[in-house]
């Protein structure tokens, strides 16, 4: 996630806008379009504007055969936005803007 804000910061003080993930190349992300890539064992979704963009990855629903269970600490969403702010939220709940900020 980190290596992806890291891109759009810097594509954006090339380029005055936000790009998509085939703009971008973020290290370490295998995208699948502009918007969707896949990165470590989350799915990863980029919507981006000229003034701003909005990053989640949730864990895939299946790891290893396992469903995501409710309560389980392990798995985590992710949420980021231009302000470079990254937030997660455990327990099989997607991130958002409100959730906790990580560390």
């Amino acid at each position: 996630m980190r290596s992806i804000q890291a891109a759009e910061s810097q594509y954006y003080a090339q380029f005055h806008r936000y790009g998509d993930f085939l703009e971008i190349k973020a290290a370490y992300v295998n995208a699948e379009s502009g918007t969707q890539a896949f990165f470590r064992s989350h799915n990863v979704k980029l919507m981006a504007s000229a003034s701003g963009y909005r990053l989640t990855a949730e864990p895939q629903t299946y790891q290893q055969g396992y469903p995501c269970c409710i309560g389980c600490p392990y798995h985590r969403s992710f949420y980021s936005d231009e302000s470079g702010i990254l937030r997660a939220n455990r327990h099989c709940q997607p991130a958002d803007a409100r959730s906790p900020q990580v560390r």
